[in-house]
């Protein structure tokens, strides 16, 4: 829970405003981690949605997103190759100015469906931005804090 609190604090820089939501299945380690307990040790509001993200309409996402004010989200790559072919009016039927940051993790993000993501999720940057987070949440935010904490040692010997 440190670990995954830490990384959400200074990775998604949650804060009292955002509302944080992973996609991820609540069953994973990355559900459970992201959609419950890191957002409540961090004190963020986080939406949790049971079911498959293109259930029942291919454009679900993207009413929640506009519906509740996301901020923040947390996705895997493959759940932007899917709304990639998709296509772009599912996601322009909807207001995705609040969504500020998409993180995904767990594989590679091609750069055909970031580019994809940047454009028709992110508005070019205007509002957004979309950010590839592979294979981190599992092992690297203790892994960070720990070499942090141990740089800060081997200053103090010096």
């Amino acid at each position: 829970m440190v670990g995954t609190t830490y990384h959400l604090a200074s990775y998604f820089d949650v804060g009292e405003r955002d509302i944080f939501w992973c996609t991820s299945d609540i069953g994973w380690v990355v559900g459970h981690s992201y959609i419950t307990y890191a957002p409540l040790c961090a004190g963020v509001t986080t939406l949790f949605r049971e079911g498959a993200i293109d259930y029942p309409n291919p454009g679900i996402a993207w009413e929640i997103v506009e519906k509740y004010g996301v901020t923040k989200m947390f996705t895997a790559p493959t759940a932007l190759r899917m709304f990639m072919r998709f296509g772009e009016s599912y996601p322009a039927a909807h207001d995705l100015t609040s969504l500020r940051v998409i993180a995904c993790a767990g594989e590679p993000l091609n750069p055909e469906a970031w580019r994809w993501a940047q454009t028709h999720l992110a508005g070019d940057g205007k509002w957004g931005y979309v950010i590839d987070n592979w294979c981190r949440p599992n092992w690297e935010a203790p892994r960070s804090a720990l070499r942090r904490q141990w740089r800060c040692v081997r200053e103090e010997w010096a």
